[in-house]
């Protein structure tokens, strides 16, 4: 899979981003939401994304919100069925806020065992095969 990584922690992204390459994904990484959403939006709603999945940390310390940046991808035309997985370090209370706004969006809390991430990313590759896309 082609994946896009929205992490700021350069620890965080060097280690998700190697075990990803490992297991034979293509990993572009980004440190903002603002770079994220540039580069699935270049030029029009029409664009095809350039990621088979997107990784989006939500607490980002400057800029555009990890959650902004969701719904962004969710309210495009292009990027509403993009498949995406939220990491987050952050309390219970948020967690259940996130998921009631979107209870379809696998959500891992820091820290989490590559074991979690990859089984997350099986079933959105599983989903898109099967349902055209993972909403």
């Amino acid at each position: 899979m082609n994946i896009g990584l929205l992490e700021n922690w350069p620890e965080t992204q060097e280690w998700m981003a190697v075990a990803l390459e490992i297991l034979g994904h293509k990993v572009s990484v980004h440190t903002t939401g603002e770079s994220l959403l540039e580069a699935l939006f270049p030029v029009s709603e029409t664009t095809v994304p350039p990621y088979d999945l997107v990784i989006v940390d939500l607490n980002l310390p400057e800029g555009i919100s990890g959650q902004e940046v969701v719904m962004r991808i969710r309210s495009n035309a292009s990027t509403k069925r993009l498949p995406i997985i939220i990491i987050a370090d952050t309390g219970e209370y948020e967690i259940a806020h996130i998921k009631a706004r979107f209870p379809s969006i696998p959500i891992l809390r820091k820290p989490f065992r590559l074991q979690a991430l990859t089984q997350f990313i099986d079933q959105c590759a599983r989903s898109t095969l099967t349902n055209g896309s993972m909403a």
